[in-house]
């Protein structure tokens, strides 16, 4: 219930998105030409002299929904007694004092962008929202700003993989801390597992390293983490018997697919279906594991309370809930936690994929910004910072609800390769939708459709090309 309601403020805000912030001229000129530089070796250098970059005191506001599940990436609204609002107020006073500049944020639910659209005045220059690739006639193309996105503080897979036809109106970096924490993970009860003979020796953390946290070993560990004690096939919970794997259903069985390498688009200057032959066995997979007895579909207050009563092993749901189960330790004393990255197809296969919520506060800038110079040297700016100061702090901090440092390294993992499916974000076909009730169902929703699909994905594209460009027009 708090995911819908965080979802609807933040979609109801986007729609009355209006103006920029006041303009700089000054700022402008000595923000052009100022793009940072990253390292051969992959790390981020240390950040340009103040000189090289003068805003000449702008004040950058961001209209962000500010609400107690979104929103606090910016200034550590609802958070500022939580360790991560230190890492934020660093960020921003290095940027003002490094920069000549000043930031602040603006409720997208008190009015001002209305009143922005309506009156002329120009107050937001940021939004970070969800909904803009729906609203695109509002926002500019962000790919036609001066900014190397495939620097390593912005989720350069994300970009390419989320844009369509080149073009842009939103997407995420490393101080996007809101689309993080919505993203999928599998979480575990450590005492679960230590009572459990079969397991208590197996070490997860290692197997997730050497990468070998595959689907088919996940699988494996699932079945002999149920206790099915009377061997009636079901997992009775009134007789004390134990669920390996407990989930929701949309968001974690398409969490399945994804980190496994799957796709519903090929985005690749021209939008096609992705479904073949080896999406089919992926699916195949998919559906054996949540067909199995030892796994079960729940609602998301009864994955979390479920795994905390030490009724399943493994439960798959968003990282900021691992915050949730850390408040309900003091009525269950001897509870861990641990955080594991969502499991590859194969051990063969390369980095862990994660896919952050397109849904909750991303980047976008509105139409009516005219100093689209300054706005791309600030989010630049904004962006590196927030993945050399932010994401380390805000790593600990949500590792400091589990088990410390081993899930801290863990989502390292997790975070290793932030990707998007360009079909999945502008809910193409429903494809999202019908891929987990198909699952859920004991249905692969790609065997026998492959060529369905070859025709529906580049006509559903087709459509959102139309009203793309009839909004030019």
């Amino acid at each position: 219930m708090k995911r819908i309601l965080a979802l609807l403020l933040a979609l109801f805000a986007v729609c009355s998105l209006a103006a920029c912030g006041a303009q700089n001229a000054q700022g402008s000129q000595n923000a052009q030409g100022s793009q940072n530089t990253q390292s051969t070796s992959g790390t981020t250098e240390a950040v340009a002299d103040p000189e090289n970059i003068d805003f000449g005191g702008h004040t950058f506001t961001f209209a962000i929904a500010l609400t107690s599940l979104a929103g606090y990436e910016v200034d550590g609204y609802y958070q500022n007694s939580e360790t991560i609002f230190t890492a934020l107020e660093e960020r921003n006073k290095k940027i003002e004092t490094l920069y000549n500049c000043k930031i602040k944020t603006e409720d997208l639910m008190s009015g001002v962008l209305e009143n922005d659209f309506v009156t002329g005045k120009s107050t937001i220059d940021i939004v970070c929202s969800a909904g803009a690739n729906k609203n695109y006639s509002r926002y500019i193309d962000l790919n036609t700003l001066d900014i190397d996105f495939t620097k390593d503080w912005w989720l350069s897979d994300f970009m390419k993989e989320s844009s369509f036809d080149g073009t842009n109106f939103y997407t995420l970096c490393y101080g996007s801390l809101s689309a993080f924490d919505y993203t999928q993970v599998i979480i575990y009860n450590k005492s679960v597992k230590s009572a459990n003979a079969a397991l208590k020796d197996v070490d997860l953390y290692a197997l997730v390293e050497n990468g070998e946290w595959t689907l088919d070993k996940f699988h494996e560990i699932v079945k002999l983490a149920s206790t099915d004690t009377d061997k009636s096939g079901t997992i009775e919970e009134h007789n004390g018997e134990i669920y390996g794997l407990l989930c929701d259903a949309n968001f974690s069985v398409n969490s399945f697919y994804f980190g496994a390498g799957g796709k519903y688009a090929h985005n690749n200057g021209e939008i096609t279906s992705a479904i073949d032959e080896t999406s089919v066995a992926l699916a195949d997979k998919i559906v054996a594991l949540f067909s199995d007895s030892a796994a079960s579909v729940n609602s998301d207050s009864n994955v979390i309370t479920n795994t905390m009563d030490g009724k399943s092993m493994f439960a798959v749901d968003e990282i900021y809930r691992i915050r949730d189960y850390a408040k309900g330790f003091s009525k269950r004393p001897g509870i861990e936690i641990g955080v594991l990255p969502i499991p590859k197809a194969s051990a063969g296969d390369g980095k862990y994929i994660s896919y952050p919520e397109q849904n909750m506060c991303g980047i976008s800038v509105p139409k009516t910004c005219t100093d689209i110079s300054r706005i791309a040297s600030f989010l630049d700016v904004y962006a590196r910072h927030s993945k050399e100061t932010v994401f380390p702090e805000y790593k600990k901090w949500l590792a400091s609800y589990a088990d410390g440092e081993n899930t801290e390294k863990m989502l390292g993992y997790v975070f290793e390769a932030p990707a998007a499916d360009v079909a999945a974000a502008l809910s193409f076909a429903n494809i999202y939708k019908e891929f987990s009730l198909g699952v859920i169902n004991g249905r692969n929703p790609f065997k026998n459709s492959i060529k369905t699909f070859e025709e529906v994905i580049p006509k559903a594209a087709n459509s959102y090309r139309e009203q793309l460009n009839a909004s030019k027009q």
